[in-house]
């Protein structure tokens, strides 16, 4: 309420000022353009209402509930959006092989050596303890929670009776991201993150509480800290229980909290909250971010289904390094352009047959989309490519190679427009048109339908069936 009465009183104080306002000439305004700024003034305040009660909609998870979640169309709807899950996200780990760079382009690559990767493949006790500060707060429990990989699958909360058939499908969406090993990749890549920033957020809170640096680093760790919700007092309160007696432990220069013996509820969740934020906005976790039409109704979620991710990466990717303007976003958007390139290759070999010859062929014009595709350095604006890359006329234009790329091998224009069940009622329709004379497409689209069809390890094995059926290529 507090919030709204602000956004209120605000408003209110910008009409009264119109009243007693002046023009450009000097002279009172007249009514009709007290009125036309007052009506600009009410649009602007109830788009800002707008948008804080989707905010607070998303938080409770209450945001986009069906009218009636037990009707046909919304239990179908969520269990389509299910079904695309196990049938499109079995390669997503290859895909997120460029989230390595993520922390680089955040916190510099000599930090994120030091504090990160080393730690974590040497096993060192700074690793150890900072792995437990994350689990403390929540971070790096993919494989039991799921967190993130519900998120990018953009699934919806359970409102509904469901039936065998629907818990089971919900089961084998649950179980997704451990089949394809992404709450692995997710869960190591989570701990290396926060293990950089438990050290970036302690060096900042020292910084700001003790100074010693420069008027530049103290700006910069001041503004990192606000970033994370931590202001003077806070930084303070957190400081003071690090210098308890066991309330952190100091390693390789790097002071590691251990909250557990905190004994200020305030810090422990302020300094458990900051590092949550961290994580999730280092290996990129959909959040409150994306446009209100993506969730506010079941058609829209269907349409922005598995978008969510590029959505996200415009805020805490493309947009934050054009803020950050520093040679961490440069060294890491060019590492992750290398790993771009790596994925497509381990893509092409887990593939195998046609894919990998083509990768094997490929010109560096082929290989400069890939690795900036999949570099996720494009964030929407990739999405935008790949529908300019299902238009022919348009094709040579969106990439060097005149070819579409392959990060999602197997959509087409309808997926990218409309989304991936529409996409799917579409290959439906196709497979029943054509049971009384099955065609080589009649069978490729009953295997794009089919669940763990293109998982990495069951990609070839799916391909080898698809090649041995003898079906003609056309109807006669």
């Amino acid at each position: 309420r507090e919030w709204f009465q602000r956004l209120t009183d605000e408003e209110n104080a910008k009409v009264d000022a119109l009243k007693t306002a002046v023009g450009k000439d000097g002279k009172p305004l007249s009514q009709e353009e007290i009125e036309r700024r007052t009506a600009k003034q009410s649009k602007f305040y109830n788009g800002l209402r707008k948008d804080l009660e989707a905010l607070l909609e998303r938080v409770r998870h209450t945001r986009g509930i069906p009218k009636d979640p037990n009707s046909f169309a919304a239990r179908a709807g969520r269990t389509l959006m299910s079904l695309n899950v196990l049938r499109l996200m079995g390669g997503v780990t290859i895909s997120s092989i460029p989230d390595v760079a993520r922390p680089i382009q955040k916190y510099g690559l000599t930090r994120t050596f030091r504090d990160g990767f080393v730690p974590f493949i040497t096993r060192v006790k700074q690793f150890q303890l900072s792995k437990r500060e994350a689990r403390l707060a929540g971070i790096g429990l993919d494989p039991v929670l799921h967190t993130r990989a519900y998120q990018m699958y953009d699934m919806l909360d359970d409102y509904s009776h469901r039936t065998k058939f629907e818990r089971g499908i919900e089961y084998a969406t649950s179980r997704m991201g451990v089949i394809a090993l992404f709450d692995y990749w997710t869960q190591a890549m989570k701990e290396i993150s926060s293990s950089v920033a438990i050290a970036k957020v302690s060096d900042s809170i020292d910084l700001a509480v003790n100074g010693g640096g420069s008027a530049k680093e103290l700006a910069e760790a001041t503004e990192f800290l606000s970033a994370g919700g931590i202001d003077g007092p806070l930084a303070r309160d957190i400081w003071e229980q690090m210098l308890k007696a066991e309330g952190a432990e100091e390693i390789n220069g790097v002071r590691i909290p251990n909250t557990e013996t905190w004994d200020n509820p305030d810090a422990i969740r302020a300094f458990r909250a900051a590092l949550r934020n961290e994580a999730d906005s280092t290996i990129i976790t959909p959040g409150l971010e994306r446009p209100l039409w993506m969730d506010n109704t079941l058609p829209g979620r269907m349409i922005g289904q598995f978008k969510s991710f590029a959505m996200a990466s415009t805020t805490r990717t493309l947009m934050a390094g054009l803020q950050q303007r520093d040679m961490a976003f440069v060294t890491g958007t060019m590492i992750s352009l290398a790993l771009g390139a790596l994925s497509y290759y381990v893509w092409a070999v887990a593939s195998g047959g046609r894919a990998y010859e083509e990768m094997m062929n490929a010109g560096i014009d082929k290989w400069a989309d890939e690795a900036i595709t999949r570099s996720g350095n494009l964030a929407f604006l990739g999405e935008v490519q790949r529908i300019a890359e299902g238009i022919p006329g348009v094709r040579n234009v969106a990439t060097f190679s005149g070819q579409q790329t392959t990060r999602k091998a197997g959509t087409d224009l309808t997926e990218a427009l409309l989304g991936p069940s529409f996409d799917a009622l579409q290959k439906a329709n196709a497979v029943i048109a054509g049971l009384g004379e099955p065609t080589e497409g009649t069978l490729h689209s009953l295997r794009l339908l089919t669940p763990l069809q293109n998982l990495f390890f069951l990609r070839q094995a799916f391909d080898a069936i698809e090649a041995s059926a003898g079906l003609p290529e056309r109807r006669q």
